[in-house]
């Protein structure tokens, strides 16, 4: 089975296909500048999940969510700076400041 994901193979998905695959990976990415965790894209997912969900039902709400796995698996690629900018994919900030 071929994926096409950015999560598992850094290839550009289609246009149309961007938003779901772009938006796990912002997650992965945002989840250690703001709170100090390396999340892979699983864990990505659910946070975007529960995002998503929090602003749908508003305050007053309680959202708990797991995060499946570390960005441990991603050290090759998808925390990679150099890898990155080679496939010409932005690199966070807080990655070319922690190597």
């Amino acid at each position: 089975m071929q994926h096409d994901s950015p999560v598992s193979s850094l290839s550009p998905p289609s246009p149309r296909k961007n938003y779901f695959y772009r938006r796990p990976i912002d997650e992965a990415y945002q989840i250690p500048d703001d709170e100090g965790l390396c999340v892979g894209g699983s864990s990505g997912i659910n946070i975007a999940g529960a995002v998503r969900l929090a602003r749908k039902l508003g305050p007053g709400h309680t959202i708990v969510t797991i995060l499946a796995d570390s960005g441990l698996r991603y050290q090759r690629r998808l925390f990679n700076p150099a890898f990155l900018r080679e496939q010409k994919l932005p690199v966070p900030e807080w990655l070319d400041n922690c190597l």
